[in-house]
């Protein structure tokens, strides 16, 4: 008996710590293979929280660029798109979610017209930045701020 239960636990899918969730999103970025991954991930465990939702339409997002097909590529953005703006919705004052939004439309090609919340966010962002008490969501804010926002010097001392 205790085979069994030890076969179907190791078949069912495991929750993810957030952390995990977070390490495995910016991994896919680059990997076609992590992006498969998260997106198996989700579609077994259906998400709970706007954060996760949130990291589940950012996810869609990024494994637009994997696919092949242009339509494929379109409608994976789309259906990441309108997870990523639920989440909003849900908790719009979610500094997390909008990073993601924001480097989303950041780095979303101008043919799609996602970029209308670039200026909000990143306000907001900055904003905010103090409040942030998880050192590794600090870590990744910061560091994507510096290298891809465009600071301003007083906004590099607001984040140092």
């Amino acid at each position: 008996m205790s085979l069994l239960i030890l076969i179907i636990s190791l078949l069912l899918p495991s929750n993810k710590s957030l952390s995990e969730i977070r390490s495995l999103y910016h991994a896919s970025i680059y990997s076609a293979d992590q992006s498969k991954e998260i997106i198996n991930y989700f579609e077994s465990k259906p998400s709970s929280t706007p954060i996760e939702l949130a990291y589940e339409g950012a996810s869609r997002m990024v494994r637009a660029k994997h696919v092949f097909f242009p339509t494929e590529k379109l409608s994976t953005f789309q259906k990441g798109k309108t997870l990523v703006e639920e989440a909003i919705k849900k908790e719009p004052n979610s500094i997390e979610i909008r990073y993601l939004r924001f480097s989303l439309q950041l780095e979303s090609p101008s043919f799609l017209a996602y970029r209308s919340n670039l200026s909000e966010d990143r306000k907001f962002i900055i904003d905010h930045y103090s409040e942030v008490k998880d050192i590794e969501l600090k870590t990744r804010l910061k560091d994507f701020l510096i290298k891809e926002a465009n600071l301003s010097i007083e906004e590099r001392k607001i984040i140092k």
